[in-house]
């Protein structure tokens, strides 16, 4: 075999194991985003959806650290802790029975309201979904509050907080207000 014929077939190689490397990362990295939803971040997702919507707001960030932070400080399971303290995003009644079913095949919910084309709101959901993937990714908590709560619906509930001593936290911008419990 000449030189020639070596190099070439180095080289042929050489590029074949590249192109691999690169497919098999590549692969590996969208398999990671694309992997199926854990119920941890269905039922978180439909926690944010029942206390913000699907407005474009800080506010799944801003729970998903609350609600990760509380449940470590209890020993529980996201999932559960959601479960538990916030049943009624996730089994429990509500006005809008919808958000108890919302999943993540990203069907059209049992009980969505009549009229409401669910394909209007089928990406929005899903951009829900990643959301609060991402935010559970993230290693630190940015929002260092202990609850939320929608001033509209609980304004003298948050001024009682506060005038026993709980401080507002800045969670960026949200429809919620978060407040952090004061220090014993």
């Amino acid at each position: 075999m000449t030189n020639k014929a070596r190099f070439l077939l180095i080289a042929v190689t050489a590029v074949f194991c590249l192109t691999l490397l690169f497919a098999s990362s590549t692969c590996t990295d969208r398999a990671a985003a694309d992997a199926p939803f854990t119920l941890a971040e269905v039922r978180l997702a439909r926690l944010v959806v029942h206390e913000a919507g699907f407005a474009a707001t800080n506010d799944p960030r801003a729970i998903a650290h609350v609600v990760r932070n509380r449940a470590r400080v209890l020993g529980l399971d996201i999932a559960d802790y959601v479960a538990t303290f916030h049943a009624q995003a996730t089994f429990g009644p509500t006005r809008r029975r919808w958000v108890n079913a919302l999943d993540a095949g990203l069907d059209e919910p049992a009980g969505w309201p009549v009229g409401v084309p669910w394909s209007r709101y089928r990406l929005r959901w899903y951009q829900r979904l990643r959301e609060v993937r991402t935010a559970l990714a993230e290693p630190r908590n940015r929002c260092r509050a202990y609850t939320w709560g929608a001033p509209r619906y609980i304004r003298a509930r948050m001024d009682r907080m506060i005038a026993s001593g709980w401080t507002r936290v800045d969670c960026g911008r949200t429809l919620n207000e978060y407040l952090q419990a004061p220090a014993r």
